[in-house]
């Protein structure tokens, strides 16, 4: 990056200890629109309000994708601001589409079956269980690594049965790993390599890359699709809110299982053998 207020936000977030997502996230919005004023003659400090919103509306992505790229911009505008580099945050007029409402995609066994078995590379074969039987974020997943090391990666323990997975506020969770899962991870099991979906970069699977394999496997379905799915499955099939809330990362809405509840390994190991219990994959 070349602009000044990009950098210093950089700085800060990392300042913070943000997770590694996140950083990522920010410097690929930050570098794409540093390049695109890098061309027009501009930089992100001396970039008019005209030259942002064509920029955001030329961004080749959908409404959701354009709006988090506009957030982690804003929020760099809006330090730059508050520190006193800037008179005024051009970005807060910005304006890019609202997303279509629309019913959350969930899929069904039959499609599901249909995926698995029109795989033909060995590298969506893996992609595929991963999103189908953990419920995994796709920043959770791309960085996924098969041995132990840093602390605060996201690692297959295969000898236990689980994955801990480094996840959103850099918390980590323990995902148990369903015998189907395991078995294709056993087959697959490299000597060489770091990560579990193989990757040429030093921090895992590119997110274009992570998009164009989740393409492959079905052009209608994204990565999340596919988390709504085993949480609905799990749901489905009897396993408890505060069970599937530890299995997916999300926050306990209840005080008593914040604080009070305990959920056991082997709760969470019971609880994924009942997903697509009623229509098996």
């Amino acid at each position: 990056m070349t602009s000044l207020i990009f950098e210093q936000y950089l700085t800060k977030l990392q300042r913070k200890n943000k997770s590694p997502h996140t950083i990522r996230a920010f410097t690929h919005a930050a570098k794409r629109l540093d390049d695109y004023l890098a061309a027009e003659g501009a930089t992100a400090e001396t970039a008019s309000f005209i030259q942002l919103e064509d920029y955001f509306d030329s961004l080749p992505y959908s409404p959701s994708t354009k709006a988090t790229h506009l957030r982690y911009v804003q929020a760099a505008y809006n330090y730059a601001a508050k520190a006193g580099r800037l008179k005024h945050n051009p970005t807060l007029e910005v304006e890019v589409p609202a997303p279509d409402p629309r019913e959350p995609r969930i899929i069904s066994g039959t499609e599901l079956r249909s995926i698995r078995d029109s795989i033909t590379l060995e590298r969506d074969w893996i992609w595929f269980h991963l999103l189908a039987y953990t419920g995994m974020r796709r920043a959770e997943l791309r960085s996924l690594k098969w041995d132990d090391g840093d602390e605060v990666e996201s690692v297959l323990r295969l000898d236990q049965q689980t994955i801990r997975v480094l996840g959103k506020g850099r918390k980590h969770r323990y995902v148990p790993i369903h015998p189907v899962l395991g078995d294709v991870l056993a087959e697959c099991r490299r000597s060489a390599g770091a990560f579990v979906v193989p990757s040429y970069g030093a921090h895992g699977v590119a997110m274009d890359t992570i998009m164009e394999m989740s393409r492959r496997l079905h052009p209608k379905y994204t990565p999340h699709d596919y988390r709504r799915t085993v949480n609905t499955s799990l749901r489905r099939n009897g396993v408890q809110t505060e069970v599937r809330d530890r299995i997916m990362g999300w926050a306990a809405t209840r005080t008593s299982d914040r604080f009070y509840d305990n959920v056991a390994d082997a709760e969470l190991q019971r609880a994924i053998l009942r997903l697509y219990a009623d229509d098996p994959v």
